[in-house]
């Protein structure tokens, strides 16, 4: 097995479909077949079964996916390790930026742009990491963390917390759905359909449950867990995930599609960035300032701009009709 192999197979799974995989990690479908076929042959076991509209995991396929995305976020962890011990090496003076949200397959992608985007407004080397509440809040504590962006208010003693910008809320929904074909969904609409938070979207959940239930909606949704068998089981049964509504990442995955609630509902969340009380990096209220003078009064308008122009939905294949 080699790394490439593992990360395609993730990203099949997750995109549940080798096309849509494929245009995500930028290889042809034949490519991205082949690849899972050469890492079948070589295990001796099957990974997927493939299906009229794409492709689940086998038994064996959820267990080995649990395992290989352990070993992408070691991988992921080592190139980190190896960049900051370079950047010491040479005595250049890096920022480091975590985002408080889940993985997801095009991060790598995702990463890059961030970084540039803020390095040639800042004129600061910069990178980018991904993790849960308690790896970014850990990351602050260490100093390995400059600052930490979060969808959702983060109320944490000890830390400033600055929101710079708004984003609105929808649900990834199954296709199987009759309400993913509206450009719209009224949280009236999803009484009685099974919906759930995606998991480890910390700060954004919490913000999520207070806003529901402030409104009393008809809804409750339920943590799941992290196994992807679940959130596929869920799925098949015409469920939905409640998740924030960034257009420049948008992807269609395991089945399901993207779709906002209505304006009318009101239901947006804050972009903030948190840093330590007391001990910041000089840079620290440049990016603050940096990201609100895009996000313009922090307006949802404004900050969908600001991600796409990180972001810019033509140099992502996954904006392709094959594919989030």
């Amino acid at each position: 097995m080699n790394i490439n192999q593992i990360k395609y197979f993730v990203s099949v799974v997750e995109c549940g479909s080798f096309s849509s995989a494929a245009a995500e990690q930028f290889i042809t479908a034949q490519g991205m077949s082949k690849s899972i076929a050469d890492l079948e042959s070589e295990i001796g076991a099957q990974l997927l079964v493939r299906k009229n509209r794409g492709v689940v995991p086998t038994d064996f396929g959820y267990e080995f996916y649990e395992r290989a995305q352990l070993v992408m976020g070691c991988y992921e962890d080592l190139e980190s390790f190896a960049r900051n011990h370079r950047n010491k090496t040479a005595g250049t003076s890096v920022f480091s930026v975590y985002i408080c949200i889940p993985a997801f397959g095009s991060k790598e992608k995702v990463s890059v742009n961030v970084a540039k985007f803020i390095s040639t407004n800042l004129g600061i080397e910069t990178e980018i990491h991904f993790g849960s509440k308690s790896e970014c809040l850990a990351a602050l504590d260490s100093g390995d963390a400059d600052a930490v962006i979060t969808i959702g208010k983060a109320d944490v003693a000890g830390y400033d917390c600055i929101p710079v910008g708004k984003l609105p809320c929808g649900v990834q929904i199954s296709k199987r759905n009759p309400l993913s074909q509206q450009p719209y969904i009224r949280l009236a609409e999803l009484e009685g359909t099974s919906v759930a938070l995606w998991p480890h979207y910390d700060f954004f959940n919490d913000h999520v449950k207070q806003m529901l239930a402030a409104k009393g909606a008809p809804i409750d949704p339920r943590e799941t867990d992290r196994s992807i068998r679940s959130l596929i089981k869920m799925y098949a049964t015409g469920g939905a995930v409640i998740v924030p509504r960034i257009a420049a990442l948008d992807v269609d995955i395991m089945q399901t599609k993207p779709v906002s609630f209505h304006p009318d509902e009101g239901l947006s969340v804050p972009m903030c960035i948190i840093g330590p009380l007391g001990r910041k990096s000089p840079a620290f209220p440049a990016f603050c300032n940096l990201a609100a003078a895009h996000n313009n009064s922090a307006s949802t308008a404004a900050t969908e701009q600001t991600i796409a122009q990180v972001i810019p939905p033509d140099s992502d294949a996954r904006q392709s009709k094959a594919a989030r």
